[in-house]
């Protein structure tokens, strides 16, 4: 599922973002900066960040750039329909986790179902698994950990 989602999010997200809804950011980690928020209507949730509101990313060099040259709805479509494709959905799959999945202990990971693995083919690295973010906005959990399944195709020599 998560394949299709990502070929169709580059033509979806633009549709979605018209239909942005202003949103107060509780946790701003652009405290320097004074950048409107938004999130994207419910109906499109799982084309949304849960973890975090738009224009996203903007503690990333590339995304930052995006954001001064073209503004807030570029930058939210290259963070939803490129960057971070279906995260939203993958959030509606994923399971509570007690911490980053770096800090878990191996029982912990074990206790708790989580587990990664990486092989190289060729130039490309095939990650699977489970990533684990921070839920800034207890979308899902109250300790602030939430598990999502991973699957994702980067080029070997890219991290």
């Amino acid at each position: 599922m998560n394949f299709i989602i990502r070929l169709m999010a580059p033509f979806l997200v633009p549709f979605a973002l018209i239909f942005m809804v202003p949103v107060e950011d509780k946790i701003n980690p652009y405290k320097q900066r004074v950048v409107k928020r938004y999130k994207l209507p419910k109906w499109a949730s799982w084309l949304d960040t849960p973890d975090q509101t738009l224009p996203a990313g903007l503690y990333e060099g590339a995304m930052l750039s995006i954001y001064r040259r073209y503004g807030n709805f570029i930058t939210a479509w290259v963070w939803l329909g490129f960057r971070n494709t279906g995260f939203g959905y993958a959030w509606k799959t994923g399971k509570p986790a007690s911490n980053y999945f770096a800090l878990l202990t191996d029982k912990e990971k074990i206790d708790q179902g989580l587990w990664q693995k990486e092989r190289k083919i060729g130039f490309l690295k095939l990650l699977t698994g489970w990533s684990v973010y921070r839920d800034w906005y207890s979308v899902k959990t109250n300790n602030g950990f939430w598990a999502v399944p991973r699957f994702s195709i980067r080029l070997a020599n890219q991290d």
